[in-house]
């Protein structure tokens, strides 16, 4: 822990100086630097010589550089600071982003909404397709059996309506056709021997 502080008056504002560590600071550019605290700002300096406090005034607050040092003077009593000041317009700008950062990330949220909504509802209704096309095969392969089709002759038709029914999508060429074959053919086994 460092000791050292001063105190020092500029334009009718108390700042204290007082040296400390960096190693706990985000995007530190050292080991430690010198914090000047005012009423209503705080600044950071890095580059410093060793014998800062031994400083007079001006040349302690010199080392802030132009932005607070003599050439421009530090924000006036109460909090209040020049319209043209870089720090204000830098708040301006941030808070403009954040304004359109946080607009876009409700539209993507919105977005992520509607697909997880519309997918859900694509899922449902393929499982009603589904559970359809299982009934039909069902159905087809009982009345085969109940016709006196031999098994594998109630298989082929099977295999063949479900195939046609597929069109230019072949089982061979589509990994889903291959198992809605696979499928019909379990279904129309079952519903055969169940009958």
């Amino acid at each position: 822990m460092f000791e050292g502080m001063r105190q020092l008056i500029r334009d009718d504002i108390q700042w204290s100086v007082r040296e400390a560590s960096g190693a706990l600071v985000p995007g530190a550019r050292g080991t430690h630097c010198l914090i000047f605290d005012g009423e209503s700002i705080v600044r950071r300096v890095w580059v410093y010589p060793v014998g800062w406090d031994e400083l007079s005034d001006d040349e302690l607050w010199a080392l802030l550089g132009p932005k607070l040092g003599p050439s421009m003077p530090p924000p006036a009593r109460g909090g209040t600071r020049p319209k043209n000041d870089p720090a204000m317009e830098l708040a301006a700008e941030t808070v403009a982003r954040t304004k359109s950062l946080l607009a876009e990330i409700t539209l993507l949220r919105e977005a992520h909404r509607s697909l997880h909504r519309e997918t859900r509802e694509l899922i449902s209704d393929c499982r009603a397709r589904r559970a359809e096309m299982q009934h039909c095969v069902e159905s087809y392969a009982a009345a085969m059996r109940l016709q006196g089709l031999a098994p594998e002759e109630a298989l082929v038709l099977i295999k063949g309506a479900v195939t046609e029914g597929l069109g230019p999508v072949r089982a061979n060429e589509d990994p889903d056709a291959e198992t809605m074959v696979r499928d019909a053919v379990a279904w129309g086994i079952a519903a055969y021997y169940a009958a």
